[in-house]
């Protein structure tokens, strides 16, 4: 059975974070690490250096496949993609996980672990009620000449009435000798 690097490297973060419930995400050296010491480390460094920065990030533009297996944090480490983390519209369909077909025997246990305990409780973005509001509300702020024109709208009525013969700014009011 030929295992692909998108393969191993899911099976390295699954044993990570199984390993390690208190984590969040892991360094790519801690999954290349990992990946020797179960003896799935690819033959071309390169192909899996490729990989861990590039393919199958959920919110990275599709190069060249839609796998949505990994989720970046903000620090540069990896994660298994959750249901609700952030993807590229080109990935939406991509699949999350590998066929269990496609597993040596021995770590098809890692998708049950993975579908009940990682991603337990989980719902998807769309599922998410405050996330099902975005965009609510667009074709008001349109109608109302756009979010910035309406906030200078308001900000020049600032203070109402009774603002007409101040000086426009506080730089004016200090030259004409009022106090800031």
């Amino acid at each position: 059975m030929k295992l692909t690097i998108g393969d191993r490297i899911w099976i390295a973060c699954a044993l990570l974070h199984r390993e390690q419930p208190g984590r969040i995400s892991f360094d790519r050296a801690e999954i290349v690490g990992k990946l020797g010491e179960v003896g799935l480390a690819p033959p071309n460094a390169d192909s899996l250096r490729t990989h861990l920065s590039r393919h199958s990030i959920a919110g990275k533009k599709p190069d060249p496949d839609t796998l949505r297996v990994r989720s970046r944090e903000e620090d540069g480490t990896l994660r298994l993609y959750r249901a609700g983390d952030p993807v590229h519209p080109g990935r939406e369909s991509g699949k999350t996980n590998p066929d269990p077909e496609a597993l040596p025997e021995a770590y098809r246990g890692l998708l049950d672990w993975y579908r009940l305990e990682y991603c337990a409780g989980l719902t998807p973005a769309a599922g998410d009620p405050i996330l099902a509001l975005r965009g609510v509300g667009k074709q008001v702020w349109r109608e109302l000449g756009g979010g910035d024109e309406f906030v200078r709208g308001l900000r020049a009525n600032w203070l109402g009435p009774e603002r007409e013969g101040l000086p426009e700014s506080p730089k004016e009011t200090v030259l004409a000798g009022g106090k800031r």
